[in-house]
């Protein structure tokens, strides 16, 4: 590595620990403030699939962040000898062995904290679709397709190097060959990252769009199911900043570990920002006040309606039971309540 490289491309150990540890204490933090956010609305301790899915992409982060402490110091090590700093030591080849081995971890947990959000978020909108077949197996289909791309993204990873022992020593897969196995491997990870989020947001946002609400409510609502676009920008500035920074087709550790720790973070609130759509709703309830007309449009049916005269007041009940998506179970953070319920309780 060139020293004008080197010069470039270095974040201090100091820095990136830093980092780590403050990505990691605020992933725990709001993680904790959706837990209460979650036991304000169920007045238990949330438990759902959607909350497992959550709680276990922050035990996936917090391994990865101890995984990158644990292999900076051999890393930092290694770089002071290739820029001349210090002497080579006895022991520096093992520890590199163990770094990389570290590394390749790293690598497979950072996906699992994003794909893991991702479920949560998909478990969360899979009361959306009940009693809507077709949007319940395209629901299934986007599950299938999120569990195989993390699957593709190990695959691309461990096909990095031609040989995979070669991932575990020292100053190996360096070929051509290898630096665009590993090009192709980070735009395919960012690739299949953003279509999954484009996807997991489209399901909710195709619903919302036939609800009869106000607008403030659907932007509202729209907002909740559209901070999927967080983790987007930040997957694409993540990418191109280890493209922008990679020596000879080999990405900068130490950026890798920068990038892990932001990116990884800020899937983890996204996870987060919908348990407290709760709030969000007291407040649309508040600036509406009392102009919900006895006979809301909230309580009107989305599908049309036969030729047959309608009946009001309490003899609604007496019409053909009418499956409309407004009057459907659909509870943001993951209970069986109707939207229009949601948005005025």
């Amino acid at each position: 590595m060139e020293s004008s490289q080197s010069a470039y491309q270095t974040i201090s150990q100091a820095t990136n620990k830093a980092v780590l540890i403050a990505c990691l204490a605020v992933s725990v933090f709001f993680v904790l403030l959706r837990i209460v956010a979650r036991w304000y609305k169920l007045h238990r301790i949330p438990l759902e699939a959607e909350d497992l899915s959550l709680y276990f992409a922050l035990v996936a982060f917090a391994a990865m962040c101890a995984l990158c402490l644990l292999a900076m110091p051999p890393l930092y090590d290694a770089l002071a000898v290739a820029n001349g700093e210090n002497a080579p030591d006895a022991n520096l080849n093992s520890a590199l062995v163990s770094m990389l081995k570290k590394f390749f971890a790293v690598q497979l947990f950072f996906w699992l904290t994003l794909w893991a959000v991702k479920a949560s978020l998909l478990l969360m909108i899979k009361t959306l679709t009940t009693g809507l077949p077709l949007y319940t197996k395209l629901w299934w289909s986007v599950m299938v397709f999120v569990v195989l791309t993390y699957l593709a993204c190990v695959l691309t990873q461990i096909e990095s190097c031609a040989n995979f022992k070669e991932w575990f020593t020292a100053d190996a897969c360096s070929t051509a060959r290898d630096s665009r196995a590993k090009a192709i491997s980070l735009w395919f990870a960012l690739g299949v990252d953003l279509l999954t989020d484009l996807m997991i947001m489209a399901i909710p946002i195709r619903l919302l769009w036939g609800l009869q609400k106000s607008i403030p409510e659907k932007l509202s609502l729209g907002t909740v199911f559209s901070v999927g676009l967080i983790t987007m920008v930040v997957a694409i500035i993540r990418a191109v900043s280890l493209k922008a920074n990679a020596s000879g087709g080999q990405i900068s550790a130490e950026w890798l570990i920068l990038w892990a720790g932001i990116e990884g973070v800020v899937a983890i609130l996204v996870g987060c920002l919908p348990a407290f759509a709760v709030f969000l709703r007291k407040r649309v309830t508040a600036a509406r006040g009392s102009k919900v007309l006895p006979q809301s449009p909230l309580n009107l049916p989305t599908h049309p309606q036969s030729d047959k005269p309608r009946v009001s007041g309490d003899r609604r009940a007496d019409n053909p039971p009418t499956r409309n998506i407004d009057a459907g179970p659909v509870e943001m953070d993951g209970q069986a309540r109707s939207l229009s319920d949601g948005a005025e309780n």
